[in-house]
């Protein structure tokens, strides 16, 4: 496993903010490095331990679009070899209990069955729930996060885009 401080801004996996650099692997002292041009945000271990899923995106991409994680790329990085296999475009990834991997485009969360072990999508996306509140918008664009959790057995939490959603009463 790996250890992440949220505070290192050259931690390629640092969640608190899109980042680039390099990142140690605590036990296998693999090395990780992105380009100065790319953006990773929210790296989650994938079951198993041996990869972690990935929005990707470059700066280029993400300069003056409004919905710019959208153009972003899920990847899986394999801890080992370091190998990335791209899975789809979206952002901010989760596998959640039912096998599916949720990913965010716009405001709505979409799911797609997910292979963990072959790291390879197995079906077509449905759209789980529209008006999820993505990140601030800054001079990136949309902020890579997606404000959404699943629990261990499949409940779904959300933030509303109130901007989406005003004058629709919404409660947790």
């Amino acid at each position: 496993a790996s250890e992440y401080s949220g505070l290192d801004p050259v931690n390629t996996f640092d969640r608190g903010a899109s980042a680039s650099g390099n990142s140690a692997s605590a036990s296998s002292g693999n090395v990780t490095t992105t380009a100065a041009s790319e953006l990773v945000y929210g790296p989650r271990m994938l079951p198993g331990g041996r990869a972690v899923l990935f929005s990707l995106a470059t700066r280029a991409e993400l300069v003056g679009q409004s919905t710019a994680w959208d153009s972003a790329r899920v990847l899986a990085q394999m801890l080992q070899t370091g190998e990335r296999r791209e899975i789809l475009h979206g952002g901010d990834p989760r596998i959640v209990p039912t096998g599916h991997l949720v990913y965010a485009l716009g405001n709505a969360l979409m799911a797609v069955p997910f292979d963990v072990e072959r790291l390879k999508v197995s079906g077509g996306p449905i759209p789980v729930i529209e008006g999820v509140q993505r990140g601030i918008r800054g001079r990136e664009g949309q902020g890579g996060s997606a404000n959404y959790d699943v629990s261990s057995n499949g409940t779904l939490v959300y933030v509303p885009d109130f901007a989406l959603v005003a004058g629709v009463p919404r409660r947790l």
